[in-house]
């Protein structure tokens, strides 16, 4: 408990010390421009974007908060939020790994979520202070699955639903890193994934998404008679998957080099193999 404390300790410090010059720093990025001059001027209207937006939670935040925005340097309130809300997301991946035995030491843990703190998104949710509720939305979906998984019953699955519904509310991406969680203790886990926890996490997920399209296209309509074009289901599912392989899954391949060179790319491919083939090695 007291090694487990440790690491609680050192990820918070370094999370703060990594992440420092966002919330010490005054700057403002495009959005948050925008976002200043709407809590001055039109709060109602931050509300009906995000809600428009399928994000009706992350607009009642940013709501309550523009009533502390009224210059550049009080930005740095939103981005020390953000921050906090890593800290307080590091702990919880260090608990969550630590709790079901994934890696071999405190040590590997440690360095698996250090790693994971300094992703490019979360530096951009931390630094990009209009996108200082969408950590939260991380935490509220990893805590869904792990509450789900904990100890199943009608209850906890209802609550399950609501957490993870919530994340979808602030930032329908990030509610997505349910599945990341449900990755790690059934692909990572030493023993052999249970079918019944695997269909429960599938239905939730499912019931999640479903009320993210509700949020989506459901309520704006019911609130304000309109719908934005950019949350239209799209039909083109060939254009849609040739998308994806050149873009989100290219550029993850890439670690999210924008140069794309091929030689970078065939280095990233071989880390990934022996990535995969260590791991498959280790799970027979």
């Amino acid at each position: 408990m007291i090694k487990t404390n440790n690491n609680y300790f050192i990820l918070t410090l370094a999370v703060l010390l990594c992440y420092s010059p966002v919330y010490f720093a005054n700057y403002a990025f495009s959005d948050d421009w925008y976002y200043l001059f709407s809590a001055q001027m039109d709060r109602a209207g931050i509300l009906k974007w995000d809600v428009l937006s399928g994000r009706p939670v992350y607009g009642i935040i940013r709501y309550l908060c523009a009533t502390f925005i009224d210059d550049v340097s009080s930005l740095k309130i939103l981005r020390l939020l953000s921050v906090s809300s890593l800290c307080l997301l590091s702990c919880f991946i260090c608990h969550f790994i630590t709790k079901r035995d994934l890696l071999q030491n405190h040590a590997q843990r440690l360095a698996f979520t250090l790693s994971l703190s300094l992703l490019p998104s979360f530096q951009v949710f931390s630094a990009w202070s209009v996108c200082f509720p969408y950590i939260a939305a991380v935490l509220f979906s990893a805590l869904s699955y792990s509450l789900l998984v904990s100890r199943l019953n009608f209850w906890r699955i209802i609550f399950t639903f609501v957490l993870l519904s919530t994340s979808f509310a602030i930032y329908q991406p990030a509610a997505m890193c349910f599945l990341f969680f449900a990755f790690l203790d059934n692909s990572l886990g030493k023993g052999t994934p249970d079918r019944k926890k695997l269909s429960s996490v599938i239905a939730v997920l499912i019931a999640g998404m479903l009320m993210a399209l509700f949020l989506s296209r459901t309520l704006p309509f019911l609130l304000y008679q309109e719908v934005l074009s950019r949350t239209s289901i799209t039909t083109e599912f060939t254009a849609k998957l040739i998308w994806f392989i050149k873009q989100p899954l290219t550029n993850a391949i890439c670690n999210f080099d924008l140069g794309k060179k091929v030689v970078y790319l065939g280095l990233s491919l071989l880390f990934i193999g022996l990535g995969l083939k260590k791991l498959f090695s280790q799970g027979s």
